[in-house]
């Protein structure tokens, strides 16, 4: 069922208005961290490991909205500088699992210093509000679209 014309043209808004902010936000980031030599995306990658400390690559991958190929790439480099290591998972041997070396928790700090002063900065600057119901339905579009696009594939 089609959705109202006004309704379509409110989320089509709404979408272009995330991946302008999430192009800003990027580009912000990316810049804050060159000096220590680390992207936004690497920065993800090494924050999803922070906080679940191991994680498989296709989990990995996953949370970051990351294709396999992109990943494996990043996580060489990585790997190369002492900052992650990889290790067969030990039931499945089919799986790689990826976690931070003491060296990689240790480069967290100064990455998750400023993204946090960043993120405070920007926040101040925002009216009072609770960010819960934003993030609610962000992620119920997502699972929504990942459904449509599972059954689109049957």
């Amino acid at each position: 069922e089609d959705s109202p014309p006004e309704v379509a043209t409110e989320f089509d808004d709404l979408m272009a208005c995330m991946q302008a902010l999430a192009h800003v936000w990027r580009n912000a980031i990316d810049r804050r961290l060159r000096p220590l030599g680390f992207s936004r995306s690497t920065w993800r990658a090494l924050a999803m490991l922070e906080r679940y400390g191991e994680l498989s690559h296709g989990n990995l991958a996953e949370r970051l909205g990351l294709e396999g190929p992109t990943l494996v790439r990043m996580l060489d480099r990585l790997e190369q500088n002492g900052i992650v290591e990889r290790r067969v998972h030990p039931t499945d041997r089919r799986l790689r699992l990826i976690r931070l070396t003491t060296t990689g928790r240790k480069s967290v700090l100064p990455i998750r210093k400023i993204t946090d002063e960043f993120r405070a900065e920007v926040v101040a600057k925002l009216p009072a509000m609770e960010f819960a119901p934003s993030t609610q339905l962000l992620a119920q579009i997502r699972r929504i679209v990942l459904t449509v696009e599972d059954d689109a594939k049957r």
